[in-house]
């Protein structure tokens, strides 16, 4: 039975950089992130102390900034069990960005982040579209609610209904893990599983579709689940019943 537990994963934050990693007592489980690239993703993963560099898991997309210069960190540092990143706004961007990474542990072998994205703005109004994307070379798709497992088939189509809220993916590169992505349809403006360009696939969400006034702080979330592939149907059917339903607390 996946039920959330005491987490033994642990932030560890490089000295003097906007980088940290969540890792078990034993780095058997290692995840970097960094805070100056959200948008490249967790590309550097380990899990069961084996190395995958294949995928590109939970990916943060901004509004208003081009994706090939880091982003302007005001301060990052861990708190608890959250790695806590404060965006600055530049004058090419209309909303100020805070992510809080937080661990995620489902029993000795399923684990993860939830991420809470907050936007806020000193503008009248503002366009805060967000997303969050992760990308793999090749994989199978699923989307999960309490009944069944679909398939889903890559399309550029966006699809706004709440059955489209969880997906369980299985990446070819990584034939011993699943993964779990989940937001809660409160905070969903759509979601899509399409191709790229280059051939990869894409499977994400879009938050914040509506315009966002000065004084109002604007938050959703999204998790992210390893879990080992066998039984991987069932553990993603009690993840996404134990994490629908969550919400954001009220972080500053």
């Amino acid at each position: 039975m996946c039920q959330p537990v005491a987490s033994n994963l642990t932030w560890k934050q490089e000295p003097n950089r906007n980088i940290a990693k969540l890792q078990s007592l034993d780095e058997r489980f290692v995840m970097p992130v960094d805070a100056e690239w959200p948008n490249r993703g967790i590309s550097e993963l380990v899990l069961d102390g084996k190395r995958f560099d294949t995928c590109k898991f939970l990916q943060l997309h901004f509004p208003g900034k081009t994706a090939s210069a880091p982003e302007p960190v005001a301060e990052a540092y861990i708190r608890g069990d959250d790695f806590v990143v404060t965006y600055t706004q530049p004058p090419e961007r209309t909303i100020r960005p805070q992510v809080y990474w937080r661990s995620l542990q489902f029993g000795d072998s399923t684990f993860g982040v939830q991420v809470i994205l907050s936007t806020q703005t000193d503008q009248l109004a503002s366009e805060p579209e967000s997303s969050v994307v992760s990308v793999f070379r090749q994989a199978d798709v699923f989307s999960v609610n309490a009944e069944n497992l679909q398939p889903i088939e890559r399309s550029n189509a966006a699809q706004r209904d709440p059955d489209f809220c969880t997906f369980l993916i299985r990446p070819h590169s990584i034939p011993e893990w699943s993964f779990v992505q989940i937001i809660s349809p409160t905070d969903l403006s759509d979601s899509f599983v399409r191709n790229t360009a280059d051939g990869n696939l894409e499977i994400g969400f879009h938050l914040f579709r509506h315009e966002l006034e000065k004084g109002v702080i604007r938050r959703g979330q999204v998790c992210g689940v390893f879990l080992p592939r066998h039984n991987d149907q069932q553990s993603a059917t009690e993840i996404y019943e134990q994490l629908r339903d969550w919400r954001p607390p009220l972080t500053t």
